[in-house]
């Protein structure tokens, strides 16, 4: 797990452009700390807080100089889901709202209820794009996750994300349903 966190970070420091499609979680890099502990209920209280503190520190390649471009497509699923609460849910998606305003972040809602299959049906994925190499797929499930360097699969899922962005709202409905989800959120904590 070590040496697959390790690439994972590499490949978010040297990419350009990073498509993240979360269907049930907001993406690592725009988690909050009390979400992201949430998100990693389970594991033991010291490894937890060391996780948390890594992914924070990883949001800061989002405002590095020749930072990457983060796209972002989300599911309503995703953004609904009260996890760890719902003042801790509802903080999340104001930052989410939040990141969405810099410059080198585009955040999508694909909203639920679609009579059509599409791509994220099938579940997240995260594709990077470098300068000079071809782009890497990473998949992460409950306890593994799995990179692909397959050229040929890699533009698939470029593919996919092409057919999801078809169906996401645009960047401005997109922070205002957000933002529609969080005052939501509040009501309820």
């Amino acid at each position: 797990m070590r040496q697959e966190l390790t690439a994972l970070i590499e490949f978010e420091r040297t990419a350009t452009r990073i498509t993240n499609v979360a269907t049930g979680l907001i993406p690592g890099l725009l988690q909050t700390s009390d979400y992201a502990r949430a998100v990693m209920r389970g594991k033991p209280v010291g490894e937890v807080e060391k996780l948390v503190l890594m992914r924070l520190g990883r949001r800061e390649i989002l405002s590095a100089r020749n930072g990457p471009q983060l796209t972002a497509i989300i599911s309503e699923n995703a953004l609904r889901e009260p996890i760890g609460g719902h003042e801790v849910m509802a903080e999340q998606l104001r930052k989410v709202a939040e990141l969405a305003t810099w410059p080198n972040i585009s955040v999508r809602v694909v909203a639920s209820g679609s009579t059509t299959w599409h791509p994220g049906h099938v579940g997240p994925f995260v594709v990077f794009e470098f300068p000079k190499a071809q782009p890497i797929v990473h998949l992460e499930h409950y306890r593994s996750s799995a990179f692909l360097y397959n050229p040929g699969l890699a533009q698939e899922y470029l593919d996919a994300i092409t057919t999801l962005l078809s169906f996401a709202m645009d960047e401005t409905d997109s922070l205002e349903f957000i933002a529609k989800c969080a005052n939501e959120m509040e009501a309820f904590a």
